[in-house]
C-alpha cells in the first residue's frame, strides 16, 4: 500500500507540468483489472506500469513560430488601425499648429511640417477677446464639475442607504439618463 501511495505521488508530480489533454490520457489507458492479492480476493488498484505515461508529439519550432507569427498579425493590424484612426486627428492637429500660416493649406499636405513655428501659439495671448472665452469657458466648467459631483454623491448616499417608494425606479432612470449623450438630453 505505502509502495502505491509513493507511485501516486510521483505521478502527480509528473502530472503538474503536463498539458490537461497529456493528463487524461493514462487514465483513459489505465484499465481497472481485479487482481488476486497473495491472500486472494483483495481489491487491487491500478499501478503506473499498466500505462505508461506517453508524451504528445511537439510540433517544429518553425511551425510553432509561424503560428504565432500569424495569430498575432491579425490583432496587431487591427490595433494600429484603432490607433491610427484615435490618434491622427490629434497629430494633425499639432501639425496644423506648429506649421506657418503660409504653408498650411498646401496641396498636397505634408504630414512632417519643413518649417517649425510657433506663431499660432503667442497669437492665442494677444487677442484679449480670445483669453476672455476662455477665462468664461474655465468657469462654466469648473462650476458645473463641481456641482455635479456635489448633487451625484448625495444622490448616491440616497440610493445605497435609505429605502423608499420609487427608488428602483429613480436608480434605473439615472441609469438610463446616462446611456445617452448630454446633446440629446438638452432638448
Amino acid at each position: 500500500m505505502a509502495v502505491m501511495a509513493q507511485a501516486d505521488a510521483g505521478a502527480q508530480r509528473r502530472w503538474r507540468y503536463e498539458r490537461p489533454a497529456q493528463r487524461l490520457g493514462p487514465l483513459i489507458g489505465m484499465a481497472v483489472m481485479a487482481q488476486a492479492d497473495a491472500g486472494g480476493g483483495g481489491m487491487s488498484a491500478p499501478t503506473l506500469e499498466e500505462s505508461p505515461v506517453t508524451e504528445a508529439p511537439q510540433p517544429a519550432r518553425e511551425t510553432v513560430r509561424k503560428r504565432r507569427r500569424t495569430r498575432l498579425f491579425g490583432p496587431a493590424t487591427t490595433v494600429a488601425l484603432i490607433g491610427i484612426f484615435a490618434f491622427g486627428p490629434v497629430y494633425w492637429v499639432l501639425v496644423t499648429a506648429l506649421t506657418p500660416t503660409h504653408d498650411v493649406f498646401r496641396f498636397p499636405p505634408h504630414f512632417i511640417p519643413d518649417r517649425i513655428t510657433f506663431e499660432h501659439f503667442t497669437a492665442i495671448f494677444d487677442d484679449a477677446k480670445l483669453l476672455r472665452y476662455l477665462m468664461n469657458s474655465l468657469i462654466v466648467s469648473s462650476l458645473t464639475a463641481v456641482l455635479t459631483v456635489i448633487v451625484a454623491a448625495y444622490t448616491a448616499y440616497s440610493f445605497a442607504k435609505f429605502r423608499y417608494r420609487g427608488r428602483r425606479s429613480l436608480m434605473y432612470l439615472v441609469l438610463a439618463s446616462q446611456m445617452f449623450p448630454q446633446a440629446l438630453l438638452l432638448i
